[in-house]
């Protein structure tokens, strides 16, 4: 038992009836071009379960509906569409199955003949163009088709857009022939929006006109927009990334709503005539952005559907807009309605025809275009006269003024810059030299004293450790006395510099107390680290190399340690006076070395003093 027949039985099984309707059938004659949309019949496959095996074997058991209009036009439909058709040819000839609408998806051609496949084509703009056996915007398939024979013509199409299907079968040279014509118009097309554009983008560039820029936008996002439905962008731009199809419609779409919207607010100064709808304009513009970036993330139906809504309400919000306005008294607006009244009007019937709601035809399909030309040469002429008033208004008495105000402006503001310049300088200068130690160039005791407090204040927010080290030079009295004063300010610049080098982070400070007595304060670090520190600057002293008078000149320090958490018991007092403690301590266990102040944890525990070594 064949499959064919098995699939028959299966079909009586579940109640679907063999004896239905038979497919309509169509004589082919010798017209150059035979639309075939009136004829076919279709079946929405909900189910996504029938193929071409299923349809030739019992073609009538399909629930076939016939189409409505000229064109079949379904609008958004998402689930796959067979369409059916019968043929019959009286004699032997070759024709063209053209299908005129680029953004299908997914298209199945199959032509049948007592039940076999003679022809096939899979095509659709989510293939490579190359794949397709004429090199068309459309999808063409060629026929070769026998006296007297009868075929059996099904179409399988499946897109996440608006479903239309313009079908025509064409003798091939009127086909060629009307072809050049619509590439011819598409040329024209192209050709008188880019010219504007290229005339509007040079005027942006003169008046510094955020107007015009966005009116720029307007025409090159609509122009792509359009190369992309018409199959051109497909054809010549990026045949080899059918990806880009779903991608760069809605995102362009998109991005044009976005600049009408700015446009007319800052083309009307919309917000110097009425709040309320400068509000209402601009929300067009930020909704135009916000698709913009949905359609990065969203798919290609759902983008379609929301654009489907945008633009229309868009157009309508634009258009009432202007006529506000126009009432209201803005000159400009009279011609902005009267432009934008012929292009509004063919987008809302353009959109209405992608939804499904108006029958599909060849004026609908181009209404967009030919609205958009009469609107662009009207917007055009409005923006002339725009930039006309503006120079009749400011041209002689505003440019002298303008000259002469700049003029003196210019002067003032140098000679103020000069002086503000030279005050800062000589405060930074000034300051520098009241924050420094004359001897050590390191901070002095007044400045560490300001920066202890501020410190305090912002590790007691902070809840974080405050270290500071003091550091005694060991026998300086006798150094000093021995060698002279000059060696002693001579030990303690080295003994600067060795501290100094040993501190990195922006907000430690190393500064001279007094004497031979030097402080390293360390926010936010805890007694562990400040050990550290302070051992390597002790090291390091230890270990250098301080000659003076070609004699090397052993040195030493103590150094004592404190650390704490800012609270009301631990105060700035408490700390310097136990880093004093620890480094007094230093001094009676035998100088050049670190003692650390440890308090106790607890009330049992007692505060202790103790070398590095037992920490």
């Amino acid at each position: 038992m064949t499959p064919r027949v098995l699939l028959g039985l299966w079909l009586l099984l579940i109640g679907v009836p063999l004896s239905a309707t038979p497919l309509p059938t169509l004589e082919i004659n010798n017209a150059s071009a035979q639309p075939l949309g009136q004829h076919v019949v279709y079946h929405v496959n909900k189910d996504r379960d029938l193929d071409v095996d299923a349809l030739l074997s019992a073609p009538e058991a399909i629930d076939w509906r016939s189409g409505r209009g000229e064109t079949p036009n379904l609008g958004l439909m998402s689930d796959p569409v067979w369409f059916a058709l019968q043929l019959r040819s009286p004699e032997s000839t070759e024709r063209l199955l053209a299908i005129a609408y680029p953004p299908l998806d997914q298209v199945d051609i199959y032509l049948a003949r007592e039940g076999e496949i003679v022809q096939k084509l899979r095509t659709g703009d989510q293939l490579p163009f190359h794949s397709r056996p004429i090199h068309h915007r459309d999808f063409v398939l060629p026929l070769a088709l026998e006296a007297g024979a009868e075929y059996q013509l099904f179409i399988r199409v499946h897109t996440q857009g608006a479903l239309h299907l313009p079908i025509t079968l064409w003798q091939p040279e009127p086909f060629y022939e009307q072809t050049q014509h619509g590439v011819a118009l598409q040329l024209i097309f192209i050709g008188i929006m880019s010219a504007l554009a290229l005339y509007n983008l040079l005027l942006c560039l003169v008046v510094r006109d955020r107007a015009y820029l966005w009116y720029v936008v307007y025409l090159v996002s609509f122009l792509l927009a359009q190369v992309t439905l018409r199959g051109l962008g497909f054809q010549y731009l990026w045949p080899d990334l059918p990806a880009l199809n779903n991608f760069n419609l809605p995102l362009l779409l998109a991005i044009s709503l976005a600049s009408v919207g700015f446009f007319t607010h800052s083309f009307l100064d919309a917000k110097q005539y009425s709040r309320v709808w400068s509000s209402i304009i601009l929300s067009v513009g930020w909704t135009g952005v916000a698709l913009t970036g949905l359609s990065l993330i969203l798919p290609y139906n759902v983008l379609i559907a929301l654009l489907v809504v945008a633009v229309t309400l868009g157009a309508a919000l634009s258009f009432m807009t202007g006529c506000y306005l126009w009432w209201k008294g803005q000159p400009l607006a009279r011609l902005y309605v009267i432009a934008w009244s012929v292009f509004l009007l063919g987008n809302v019937l353009y959109n209405l025809e992608k939804a499904g709601i108006l029958s599909y035809s060849a004026f609908s399909e181009h209404i967009v275009q030919v609205g958009t030309v009469i609107q662009v040469l009207l917007l055009s002429l409005a923006l002339a006269q725009r930039i006309n008033l503006e120079r009749q208004q400011r041209q002689q008495a505003q440019e002298h003024a303008l000259a002469v105000q700049r003029e003196a402006n210019e002067r003032l503001e140098q000679r103020v810059e000069e002086r503000t310049e030279e005050l800062r300088k000589a405060y930074d200068k000034l300051k520098e030299v009241s924050q420094l130690d004359g001897l050590t160039q390191l901070k002095n005791r007044q400045f560490f004293d300001q920066t202890l407090e501020m410190e305090w204040r912002r590790n007691t927010r902070e809840r974080r450790d405050i270290s500071l080290l003091m550091l005694d030079v060991d026998h300086f009295k006798h150094t000093n006395d021995t060698l002279g004063h000059l060696c002693g300010d001579a030990c303690l610049r080295h003994l600067a510099e060795i501290c100094r080098s040993r501190v990195h982070r922006a907000q430690d400070i190393v500064a001279r107390y007094g004497g031979e007595e030097f402080v390293v304060l360390l926010p936010c670090t805890e007694l562990v680290g400040a050990m550290v520190v302070a051992e390597n600057i002790r090291k390091d002293i230890e270990q250098g190399d301080f000659h003076w008078q070609g004699q090397r000149i052993p040195l030493t320090v103590s150094i004592g340690v404190a650390s704490c958490i800012p609270t009301q018991a631990h105060d700035i007092d408490w700390l310097i006076r136990h880093a004093d403690e620890a480094l007094y301590a230093a001094k009676r266990e035998g100088r050049n070395r670190t003692m650390i102040y440890r308090a106790a944890e607890n009330t049992e525990q007692e505060n202790t003093i103790v070398p590095v070594e037992a920490f």
